[in-house]
């Protein structure tokens, strides 16, 4: 049961590990 608020959290959680591996991969 996740609620629409757990849903948006999950989602910017997604997004930032996203980032970061571009992140990672641009240093190299």
């Amino acid at each position: 049961m996740l609620t629409a608020n757990s849903k948006r959290i999950w989602r910017f959680l997604i997004l930032y590990g996203i980032l970061s591996s571009k992140r990672e991969d641009n240093r190299e």
